[in-house]
């Protein structure tokens, strides 16, 4: 008897597959085929073991397994069913901008699933906030486990402005005040509108802004006091001599002042002051409190020139033995003078000005037959020729 011969028969059976059954539109899943020991051809036209399908619309897949050029029978049916992804809900609000602390109600509606909105605030077609800034709020539409993109609705919210301003002024003074995060109009407590407004109380006065947007006015903005500080009296001011001869000293005292007593410079600051002025000349004062500032006080103190004054008395005619000429000797004229700016000469001459203290007043060199007085003031004044002649000239405009 011969011994036996063997043969084996591959059966190729078809593939199992598996994979998630249900997706959004637009989504993807992925289906697997196991117990293929050959290459898986899908019903879409893909191969391998693993794919991923992205179907528009329900649909059933299946796959078979070809081993050695042999093609299996179609696997287990896998369908895939695609739901509608659902539109975004239609978010409104029974305020669309409020004051800080104040609530509005945000509804969701045209959505026949389930409303999600951000955290916290979780679910449901209503929800009623109370945001301390302006805020943006989101929610999503559910249905079959599929979500809508989201819809967002913004609440504004309208916080107070922030005031600032100078603190402390002088009575009779103004200062700026400014108000800034405030998107919409500022309303002063004064009735002012505006982000800077100027001010001018006449006593210490507190300053609050409010800010409209869209309507909705804010809560009262920080409390700005405006201190009004009053100005001080002007000093008293006296003299210990209130006439001097020249090079001679006098002492100067400012009284009924509680402050800061101030000089014109350079004497500075203090309640006394020694002065040695060699002209007639004027002091001024005044006294500060709280950094506000009296108008001046002044204080004339005359000084006497040493110099012998011309006596009018001793002017006489001219001759050749005289140093002076009356007026009526018209040799400068007009003379006295009552208006106009010049005087005339009857013939050209240069001479030297000088006035009733013999201090000399100018120098004209060369000979004129005319000779501006605008800049001089009224009084006698002596018009020495270069020959020694004296002439006197009064003005009286």
């Amino acid at each position: 008897m011969s011994i036996a011969s063997t043969i084996t028969i591959t059966v190729n059976n078809p593939p199992t597959i598996t994979g998630t059954a249900t997706i959004c539109k637009g989504a993807s899943t992925t289906l697997t085929a196991t117990g293929c020991n050959g290459i898986v051809n899908w019903i879409d036209n893909q191969t391998g073991t693993t794919v991923s399908v992205k179907p528009s619309a329900t649909t059933t897949y299946t796959a078979t397994c070809t081993v050695n050029g042999v093609k299996s029978a179609n696997s287990n049916a896998v369908t895939v069913t695609v739901n509608p992804v659902p539109t975004a809900p239609t978010l409104t609000a029974s305020l669309s901008t409020i004051s800080a602390g104040k609530s509005t109600i945000l509804t969701a509606s045209n959505c026949n699933g389930i409303v999600t909105w951000d955290s916290p605030l979780g679910t449901g077609s209503s929800k009623t906030v109370t945001p301390n800034v302006t805020t943006t709020y989101k929610a999503t539409c559910s249905t079959n486990n599929c979500m809508s993109i989201a819809s967002t609705i913004t609440i504004t919210v309208n916080n107070p402005p922030t005031i600032t301003g100078t603190a402390t002024i002088c009575k009779g003074a103004s200062t700026t005040l400014t108000a800034t995060g405030c998107n919409g109009i500022v309303n002063w407590i004064d009735n002012q509108t505006g982000t800077t407004v100027s001010v001018k109380p006449s006593a210490t006065t507190t300053y609050t802004a409010t800010c409209t947007v869209n309507g909705v006015k804010s809560a009262n903005s920080n409390a700005v006091t405006v201190t009004v500080n009053p100005v001080p009296t002007a000093p008293t001011l006296t003299a210990s001599l209130s006439t001097i001869s020249a090079g001679k000293s006098t002492i100067l005292t400012a009284s009924n002042c509680n402050g800061i007593v101030t000089w014109d410079s350079p004497l500075g600051t203090g309640s006394s002051k020694t002065v040695t002025p060699n002209v007639t000349t004027t002091y001024k004062a005044t006294c500060s409190t709280n950094n506000c500032m009296s108008i001046a006080s002044t204080i004339t103190i005359t000084v006497n020139n040493t110099k012998s004054r011309i006596s009018i008395d001793t002017l006489i005619t001219d001759s050749a033995d005289s140093t002076l000429l009356e007026p009526s000797v018209q040799r400068i004229f007009p003379n006295p003078v009552f208006t106009g700016d010049e005087v005339n000469f009857d013939k050209p001459i240069s001479f030297t000005l000088l006035d009733q203290y013999n201090n000399i007043i100018a120098i004209q060199q060369e000979k004129v037959s005319k000779w501006n007085i605008k800049n001089l003031r009224n009084g006698f004044y002596i018009i020495r020729t270069d020959d020694g002649s004296s002439y006197k000239l009064f003005i009286n405009r």
